[in-house]
């Protein structure tokens, strides 16, 4: 008797490797207090032409919210407050859907209009108005303090640290102003956001580490993964 085996030969054909994305959402691009340090701070944390600018009215809300976009930046500060709102008022489940699924987001808003943003995640409320002068870390060992740019430092004084503080839903504060917690972070699902009321590195006193802290911020959020598209062939052959 014959006994016929079939064996299955895969053959992969081709493999295209694709970056996942990274975002900074802003209202326009004039930047909050025009001034270009969140501008500064993504192209330090990432590269220039590396990242990309969007904003509120125009971004394409389902493309942006994809798997193959891993870090959003929503910023508020300034005359940027209302328009962070209205998005997140039209988006957020959206936005806690994506970042459950694994994203990365770092909502920050020191507004100069309007009042508290429910910035949602549990209830999570930015309230405004709550001036800060000084920011001083709440545990030293914490990532964002200790690099990859340094010096971060641990407290900061200047003008006004933050317009806001952040509370509820279950938060893990970060850095404390006089008026509460200005930076705060929380896991959700697969995903993590960290949720501030800080005005820009400008304002606050050293401004060198102050940058450097925040883009540690964003590389501290940007977990994000090289994804390959793989393509098989197969072929079968008979052995007797």
């Amino acid at each position: 008797m014959k006994r016929l085996t079939l064996i299955l030969a895969l053959t992969i054909a081709s493999i295209t490797f694709k970056a996942q994305a990274s975002y900074y959402l802003s209202m326009s691009a004039f930047q909050p207090w025009g001034t270009p340090t969140n501008i500064n701070a993504m192209n330090l944390a990432f590269g220039a032409g590396a990242w990309t600018q969007a904003y509120y009215s125009s971004v394409n809300v389902n493309a942006l919210l994809q798997s193959t976009v891993c870090f959003i930046f929503m910023e508020g500060g300034d005359s940027h407050a209302n328009a962070l709102n209205t998005f997140l008022i039209t988006n957020l489940p959206a936005i806690q859907n994506w970042v459950f699924a694994g994203g990365r987001l770092l909502i920050n808003a020191a507004p100069n209009q309007g009042s508290n943003i429910n910035y949602g995640f549990g209830g999570v409320l930015l309230t405004y108005p709550n001036f800060s002068t000084p920011g001083n870390a709440v545990s030293p060992v914490h990532p964002i303090f200790n690099g990859p740019f340094l010096p971060a430092g641990l407290a900061y004084t200047g003008t006004w640290w933050s317009h806001a503080t952040v509370a509820g839903g279950g938060i893990v504060n970060v850095i404390n102003g006089t008026g509460g917690s200005t930076l705060a972070e929380l896991n959700w699902g697969a995903g993590k956001v960290m949720f501030g009321g800080m005005t820009t590195p400008n304002w606050h006193s050293p401004t060198p580490n102050s940058g450097n802290l925040l883009a540690n911020i964003l590389t501290y959020l940007h977990v994000c993964c090289t994804q390959p598209t793989i393509t098989v062939a197969s072929t079968s052959t008979v052995l007797c």
